[in-house]
C-alpha cells in the first residue's frame, strides 16, 4: 500500500512487462500524446514497520 491506497507496480525486470508498457506508450503516441508523466517513480511506502533498503542507502 502506498499513499493513494492499494496499488500494484509492473515488474520491468520482466520482458513481458516492458513489452506491455512499450505498447501502451506506442498507442498513446499514435493518438497524438506528446509525453507521459510517471509520478510514482520513487519509493512512496509510508506504512513500513522497518526502514526499507531504499531509505537506508
Amino acid at each position: 500500500e502506498v499513499w493513494p491506497g492499494p496499488c500494484v507496480f509492473p515488474d520491468f525486470t520482466q520482458q513481458k512487462a516492458r513489452l506491455w508498457w512499450a505498447k501502451l506508450v506506442k498507442d498513446f503516441m499514435s493518438n497524438g500524446v506528446d509525453g507521459i508523466w510517471n509520478d510514482m517513480n520513487e519509493p512512496a511506502i509510508f506504512k513500513a514497520i522497518r526502514i526499507s533498503k531504499f531509505w537506508s542507502c
